[in-house]
């Protein structure tokens, strides 16, 4: 049996190709480098100048340590915005797409993937690029559309397990994973959510497609119903003009 697969492997390919291409860790770093630059540009830079030449230098000090803070605390916000499980996904990502580009893995010395892992990986990639495809400027509200997006959210982190077959560069050691034989259930139960938020998006997109021609046409009542009522308007000053020209 062969030791590995050198076929195409296009949803794996997709899933790196897509997640890598994300900021990965820039923010979590950036929080605490920026600060750091900008104490280290304003206090080895400008306050040397302060003491040697004129106090005006201050306030370049100041001014990078107030900017280095500022960018920091920007940065620190960015960095919560992605969860844990986003970071680790991507992380991993980048990991096996380095491995796949390594020459070993392209000259064909050794796989990137043992056969089970790249089995269970491609199926789970095609499975979590259907379901969580990248999100549209358009987001539903209410209970369902939470619940899709918290099912989505563990998608992410179960994907990021599932890439955990490859984490070991050994294909032995990604095989004694597989034969652990939690890869199975997990992936069965992201088919089960992929099913799940397919149903969701067919139910939304129904429900668009009805609620959409009433909105349309409240919409268009409302504005005939403005209008009539201005020409009724008109109607009873012409009127009113016509009887005052006879009783005059």
């Amino acid at each position: 049996m062969r030791r590995g697969l050198d076929v195409n492997s296009p949803h794996i390919e997709a899933l790196i190709d897509r997640e890598s291409a994300k900021m990965m860790d820039g923010y979590h770093y950036a929080r605490w480098i920026v600060p750091l630059v900008g104490a280290a540009l304003g206090f080895g830079l400008f306050l040397p100048l302060a003491l040697t030449f004129h106090p005006a230098f201050l306030i370049g000090t100041a001014a990078f340590a107030i900017l280095g803070v500022g960018l920091g605390l920007t940065f620190h916000v960015l960095a919560r915005r992605i969860s844990p499980a986003q970071l680790a996904l991507r992380q991993r990502c980048l990991k096996l797409g380095y491995r796949m580009l390594s020459f070993r893995c392209l000259f064909g010395h050794q796989p990137a993937l043992s056969v089970g892992a790249f089995e269970l990986l491609e199926d789970a990639a095609r499975t979590y690029l259907a379901a969580c495809p990248e999100p549209s400027e358009r987001e539903h509200a209410g209970p369902a559309a939470e619940a899709a997006r918290r099912t989505r959210q563990e998608m992410e982190n179960a994907m990021s397990q599932m890439l955990a077959l490859a984490e070991p560069e050994s294909l032995d050691a990604q095989e004694a994973e597989v034969a652990n034989g939690w890869a199975v259930p997990l992936l069965e139960e992201m088919r089960a959510a992929a099913r799940a938020l397919a149903s969701q998006a067919r139910r939304s997109s129904l429900a668009d497609s009805i609620v959409t021609p009433r909105s349309s046409q409240a919409d268009l009542a409302s504005a005939r119903s403005e209008l009539e009522q201005w020409e009724a308007a008109e109607h009873e000053i012409e009127e009113a003009r016509v009887n005052d020209g006879a009783h005059s």
